[in-house]
Order: C-alpha cells, then sequence, then structure tokens
C-alpha cells in the first residue's frame, strides 16, 4: 500500500480497488488457495489486462466449451471442502500457542468433544467429528475409505473423499484410492500445489495434475516424448537424443542422424558436413566435407569412433604399438604392456627400471628417470630391491 500512496496519504482511496484486488487474489497459508479462487474456481486476470477501452465492444464467446465450465464449478465444492479440513488443520496448529496454559481433557470414543483443542481425542487412531443425529461432536475412528458416514465431513482427513449415496466415504471422481487413507488425483483432476499425482511422470501444474516436461498425455497415462510425437519446439522432443522438433511440429532425428526406433537416433559415419559440430559420433571430426574418426581413434560398428585403449583387438604388434607406446599384441588378439612395461590408467604402458624409454618419458618406478634411453635411478639414488633409494638409505644400513 506505502507503494501506492507516496507521500500524500491522503489519496488512498484513489487506490482502494487495486488493494481489494491485491488481497482477494493472495493465497492465503491456510486456506492454500486464494479467496477469489474458492469462490470462482479460478484466479482472475489484472484488470489491466482485462478491461478494455470501450465495454460495448467486449466480444461474448458462444463457444466456451460448457463441459469444462461445469467441470470447473463443480470442483468448488472439492476445494472447499479440502480448504475446511486446511482451517482445522491450522487452527491445531496454532492451538500450539493459544491453549499452552490450558489443561487439556482427553476423551474417550464415544464421548463429547471440542473439535478446537489440540488432542481431542485420547487415541491416536480416533478424531473429534460432528453427528447430526446428536446435533454435536464426539470421538470416533479416523475417517477411512468405504467406512460407513453420513455427510461428506464425516470423511475429513481424507483428500479428495466425500459421501457416497450408498454412506460410504469414497474418492471423488478423477481421483484414485492409494490406500484406505489416501486419495491422489489423476491426469487432468484438480490437485494442490506440490501434490503427488496417482498418474506417473505427471505433477501439478496450475492446479490441476499434468504430465511432466518432456512427457505427453496419452489417454490417461504420461508417456516419454517419443519420435513422432508432436511437439512445439526442439526443448519438448529432448527426451530423445539427437533429435529435433521439424516445421511439422513432429519428433524427428536431427541432421546426420537415424532413427532405430522411436526413442532412439544414432550418429552416423561418413556422412557429408562442414564444420566438426555436424559430426555427432564422439570422438569424430569433419575431414574433407566428411564425418570421419579424429586421429588415433577407431572405428567401431560403423558409427562409433572408440580411443584406443588395451585389450582391445590386434592383428600385429605394429598395430598396438601406433596407438599405445610399449604394447604389443598378445596371442590371444590383444594389445598389452610390452615385458619390463606396467599397466598404467589402463590406457598406458609405463617402462620399469632398466627397460627402453623415450627421452623425459615417465618412468613406473619411483625416483627414476629416462637417461640414454633407458629408465635409470636419478642422481644421488641407488637401485635397491626393486626400488630407487636415497645413496644415504644404504650407508645407514652399515
Amino acid at each position: 500500500m506505502m507503494s501506492y500512496l507516496g507521500d500524500d496519504h491522503r489519496n488512498w482511496d484513489v487506490n482502494i480497488h487495486k488493494f481489494q484486488f491485491a488481497y482477494n487474489t493472495a493465497i492465503h497459508v491456510s486456506l492454500g488457495v486464494s479467496p477469489v479462487y474458492l469462490n470462482l474456481g479460478r484466479d482472475p486476470c489484472p484488470i489491466r489486462n482485462c478491461r478494455v477501452a470501450d465495454d460495448n465492444n467486449v466480444a461474448v464467446d458462444n463457444d466456451v466449451d460448457r463441459n469444462s465450465w461445469i467441470q470447473r464449478v463443480g470442483r468448488t465444492v472439492e476445494v472447499r471442502d479440502i480448504v475446511n479440513q486446511r482451517i482445522r488443520r491450522s487452527s491445531k496448529r496454532y492451538a500450539v500457542y493459544y491453549s499452552n496454559k490450558r489443561r487439556n481433557k482427553l476423551f474417550q470414543v464415544g464421548d463429547q468433544c471440542n473439535p478446537h483443542n489440540l488432542q481431542t481425542c485420547c487415541d491416536k487412531h480416533s478424531s473429534c467429528k460432528f453427528k447430526e443425529s446428536r446435533n454435536g461432536f464426539y470421538c470416533g475412528e479416523k475417517a477411512k475409505l468405504e467406512a460407513f458416514c453420513i455427510r461428506n465431513e464425516d470423511c475429513n482427513g481424507i483428500l479428495h473423499a466425500r459421501c457416497s449415496m450408498e454412506k460410504q466415504c469414497v474418492c471423488r471422481e478423477n481421483n484414485i484410492a492409494i490406500n484406505e487413507t489416501y486419495c491422489a488425483p489423476s491426469l487432468g483432476a484438480f490437485c494442490w500445489k506440490d501434490e503427488k499425482c496417482a498418474t506417473n511422470n505427471a505433477v501439478c501444474i496450475d492446479s490441476q495434475c499434468q504430465c511432466k516436461d518432456y512427457y505427453f498425455r496419452s489417454n490417461d497415462q504420461c508417456l516419454p516424448m517419443m519420435l513422432g510425437s508432436y511437439c512445439k519446439n526442439d526443448s519438448e522432443c529432448q527426451q530423445v537424443k539427437f533429435s529435433k522438433c521439424s516445421e511439422l511440429k513432429v519428433c524427428i532425428c536431427s541432421f546426420n542422424t537415424m532413427a532405430i526406433n522411436r526413442t532412439t537416433c544414432v550418429p552416423l559415419l561418413g556422412v557429408p558436413c562442414q564444420v566438426n559440430e555436424h559430426c555427432k559420433v564422439n570422438n569424430s571430426i569433419c575431414v574433407d566435407n566428411e564425418c570421419q574418426c579424429e586421429i588415433k581413434a577407431l572405428i567401431h560398428n560403423d558409427n562409433e569412433c572408440a580411443l584406443p585403449h588395451l585389450d582391445m583387438p590386434c592383428d600385429d604388434n605394429s598395430f598396438c604399438a601406433m596407438f599405445i607406446n610399449h604394447t604389443t599384441c598378445s596371442d590371444n588378439n590383444k594389445c598389452i604392456c610390452d615385458s619390463n612395461n606396467y599397466e598404467i590408467e589402463n590406457n598406458k604402458c609405463m617402462p620399469a627400471f632398466s627397460a627402453e624409454c623415450w627421452i623425459d618419458e615417465i618412468c613406473a618406478t619411483d625416483n627414476a628417470m629416462c637417461i640414454n634411453n633407458k629408465c635409470q635411478c636419478k642422481p644421488h639414488y641407488i637401485y635397491h630391491r626393486s626400488k630407487c633409494v636415497p645413496s644415504t638409505y644404504l650407508c645407514g644400513l652399515l
């Protein structure tokens, strides 16, 4: 209000309709909804967005779906029942503060009770209910689905439940029983913020259970976006890797990829390209306007560029040595480290003490270095029991 009033408080009544709109559309903590939503079943637009300059030019839409309107109005009954439950819960929560010095009286099942007490009934499996026949509140068993009831209030404690014509607590329309005390809204049904929906991969959006991002509705299910599914933009096709939204608004495989089923696009080698980004296969680049494996990468299954590694298939020693130093082709036709070399990080072979090495190459033995193309202990170190130790070490042993 202060942002509207400014320094002159005498014009407070000029903006009173704005204050009223802000209050009526604000979500109340205890209710969980705004007062206007509780009355109309929807949140209104701001006045400036809805009102036109000339009210006589407002067009009436006669093609409004009557079923959706009837459904929305009918939903307000359920909303009010749930709000009543929330008000009672809020009252109990704050009773801790305003009744903290009040002696609490416990009631047995069948006793008359006060629903506003912090602990109305002694048994945790019972609650304080209104009995129309006795015109008062009495302790009784907590509501369960299929339990006897007379009015909707008898089913309080179970969200989205009501008393049926057969005098039983049942889930409301478009809600599914999860257990005897819990009804969850199905796809398209009314829900509270962050409430769990009964349908897998559905979330509560704008007070309605809807399929979450990258999923689409099929009958009463939320299925992942697939090739051929309707889309609005590329982000809606992200569930399928290497896919995009086409001009016809369906998910298709992107450039230089191929569909092998409705959920998979695989990148290809040997396809035309102009820049490296056109090549989708890992470790591939654009060479001579064609996607190829980069240097020191191997073609595998015609659509994969695998980096060289130990135990990869080989035909001769030269093949292994071309990709990994100090390797040889074993009798099992796999690349392994040469004798007197050790496997390091699964893709490297490092020479041990006295093995041949390259200049500045790291040796597998600690405190050793490549001297004259052979791994030797570095200066002031000597070889002792398969280690390079300081020369002063042996002096201490003498």
